[in-house]
C-alpha cells in the first residue's frame, strides 16, 4: 500500500483539519471581539459616571447649598465655622422637627461627611457635624 492510493483521502483530511482550525480561530476571535467591545462599553459608562460626579462635586454652588443648613434653626442654636471647603458646625437644643430638617438637608448634599454625631439630652438633641467638599 502506497500513500498514492490514498492521496485524495489524505488531501481531504488535511483540508478538513485546516477548515476546522480556521473555524475555531474565527469563533475565538469573535468571542474576544465581543468581550473587548463589552469591556469598552463598560469603561465608557464608568468614565461617563466619573464625569457626571466631577460636575456634581466640582460645582462652585455647593458652599451656598451648605449655608442653607443655617436657615432651618435659629442662630443661637448654631456654632458655625466654615473655612475654604470645610465646615465644622455644632447644633444645640434642637427639637426633633429641626433635627429631621437639618439631617434631611445634610444627606442630600454632595459633601464628604467627616463626622456626624447626635446625642439626645432630655427632649432636645445636640449634633456635631463636620464635612468637606
Amino acid at each position: 500500500m502506497s500513500w498514492r492510493s490514498y492521496q485524495n483521502e489524505i488531501i481531504f483530511i488535511v483540508a478538513l483539519l485546516l477548515f476546522l482550525g480556521a473555524l475555531v480561530y474565527k469563533y475565538s476571535e469573535r468571542a474576544n471581539w465581543f468581550s473587548s467591545t463589552q469591556d469598552k462599553q463598560l469603561e465608557y459608562k464608568e468614565l461617563k459616571r466619573v464625569v457626571e460626579l466631577q460636575k456634581i462635586w466640582g460645582n462652585p454652588k455647593i458652599g451656598k447649598k451648605v449655608d442653607k443648613i443655617k436657615t432651618f434653626v435659629t442662630d443661637d442654636k448654631i456654632t458655625w465655622k466654615k473655612e475654604h471647603k470645610k465646615l465644622n458646625a455644632s447644633f444645640k437644643r434642637l427639637s426633633p422637627y429641626e433635627l429631621n430638617k437639618v439631617i434631611g438637608e445634610i444627606i442630600n448634599l454632595p459633601v464628604v461627611i467627616r463626622k456626624l454625631q447626635i446625642k439626645k439630652a432630655g427632649n432636645f438633641y445636640e449634633m456635631e457635624y463636620q464635612c468637606s467638599w
